[in-house]
């Protein structure tokens, strides 16, 4: 039960930094 709830917090974790990764992508291309 404690390494499916570890998995998915991994998961989150890994999903929030790519979708961050994109967004500073795409301001920066934006401001230039």
């Amino acid at each position: 039960m404690y390494g499916c709830h570890f998995v998915y917090f991994v998961l989150m974790s890994l999903s929030y930094v790519k979708l961050n990764h994109q967004g500073q992508r795409e301001k920066v291309r934006f401001s230039s």
